[in-house]
């Protein structure tokens, strides 16, 4: 991974996602606390709302996103989570937040993420231009969400004494607006070739058809999917459900201890990142399923 950093390109795209992560990180942390307050037990409503909406997306963003070009699509997608981001913040100048605003950020935000992570992952074999280089700055990106896990919450835990929480979205929209000004900067090295595709856009039904076939017809990736699909479930139950409640009533509703505590789970996601992230990868199985 540290060669692949070193390359100006792939470090460029690298601080991009981080601030984009954080970001993420930053926003998750905001609103379910937020979501905790207003919603109570029924917090699980809007992180399952969340999650059908990423999924739903997700079947077709990478498939529309290759018809795009993949930096326009970045930056586009990162200015535009601002932009979203901000409205419970304008909106709190006049009244208190509602659970309907949180709603609409929340599912706007989770389906624009289905489009943001394959461009950027079609980013990497233009930058990247051997097979080793490929490896090296796949594990340098997944450090990325790991790294973010670890900072964010930890700006939500060390600042939230002194910032409003719902200023918290506004930091989010500010690390938006830096990774796009990060990917920006990567124009000069992305062929201007890299245009729209002709090709006719897939539909909604033909590109989730399209992609369960994919899946289905390689029984390890079948196997994968449907894994990592119930392992997901569980761990978005405890970690972004069950923790917020616990330290809730745990703390008398303390902001700070949250966010310290997601990050110190963020700490041993990164550090193992950079351990795993820099061995050879013999048993690919093996390394996605000793995890679990």
């Amino acid at each position: 991974m540290i060669k692949a950093l070193r390359n100006p390109q792939i470090f460029r795209l690298w601080v991009g996602q981080a601030f984009s992560s954080i970001g993420d990180e930053i926003y998750r942390v905001g609103l379910t606390w937020f979501a905790v307050t207003l919603m109570g037990p029924n917090v699980g409503y809007l992180t399952a709302g969340q999650t059908a909406s990423l999924m739903l997306l997700s079947f077709v963003g990478g498939k529309w996103a290759d018809h795009w070009h993949p930096l326009k699509t970045m930056v586009g997608i990162d200015l535009l989570r601002a932009v979203v981001v901000l409205v419970p913040v304008i909106y709190s100048f006049y009244r208190p937040p509602t659970l309907e605003v949180l709603w609409v950020v929340a599912l706007t935000l989770a389906g624009l993420g289905a489009f943001f992570d394959p461009a950027a992952q079609t980013m990497i074999p233009t930058l990247a231009k051997t097979r080793a280089m490929i490896q090296s700055t796949t594990g340098l990106m997944s450090t990325t969400i790991r790294m973010a896990r670890m900072v964010g919450p930890a700006i939500v835990g060390l600042m939230s004494a002194f910032i409003p929480m719902i200023h918290f979205f506004t930091l989010d929209a500010l690390t938006f607006v830096m990774s796009a000004v990060s990917v920006f900067a990567l124009r000069a090295v992305v062929p201007n070739e890299m245009r729209e595709s002709q090709m006719k856009r897939a539909s909604f039904a033909d590109a989730i058809s399209s992609g369960f076939r994919l899946v289905c017809s390689s029984p390890g990736m079948a196997y994968i999917m449907y894994g990592k699909g119930l392992v997901a479930g569980w761990w978005n139950l405890a970690l972004m459900i069950g923790f917020p409640f616990l330290i809730h009533d745990m703390t008398g509703g303390s902001a700070r201890s949250f966010g310290l505590v997601m990050a110190s789970y963020g700490i041993g996601n990164f550090i193992g990142s950079l351990y795993f992230g820099n061995r050879e990868r013999k048993n690919s199985y093996f390394m996605l399923f000793g995890g679990y």
